[in-house]
């Protein structure tokens, strides 16, 4: 079940302090020298952000590319009738911006979210 958008942004700002300062602990509490699950786990913390943040900026430019083509459709509609075209392009993007905003912000949450909860699950342990 896929949960609210707001409910995805509680967890993440109560989980993600959590999973900084766990993997902080695990850090600081070793001998001097790093060990090979320490590597590993520093490089598994950077690739994961840098893929999150990709796929962020992807759904971003995505999300924008669809809000625009339905834009210009609209646009194209109304062509003929330039005195209409002002006020039909305002209603359309009053209509399909909040949509098109949030669907974005849905998308672009999706991976920080997800890695962040099996990050959490996977250091409880």
């Amino acid at each position: 079940m896929k949960q609210p958008i707001y409910m995805q942004l509680f967890e993440l700002w109560t989980l993600a302090p959590q999973v900084i300062s766990t993997r902080l602990l695990r850090m600081a509490s070793t001998s001097g020298q790093p060990t090979k699950s320490d590597f590993k786990e520093i490089n598994e913390m950077w690739s994961e952000k840098a893929m999150a943040v990709f796929h962020a900026g992807n759904v971003m430019a995505v999300e924008t590319t669809r809000f625009q083509a339905s834009l210009l459709t609209q646009f194209m509609s109304h062509a003929m009738t330039p005195a209409t075209l002002p006020q039909a392009m305002a209603q359309a993007t009053f209509e399909q911006g909040p949509k098109a905003a949030q669907k974005m912000t849905e998308n672009m949450l999706k991976p920080f979210h997800s890695k962040v909860k099996s990050n959490a699950r996977r250091l409880k342990k």
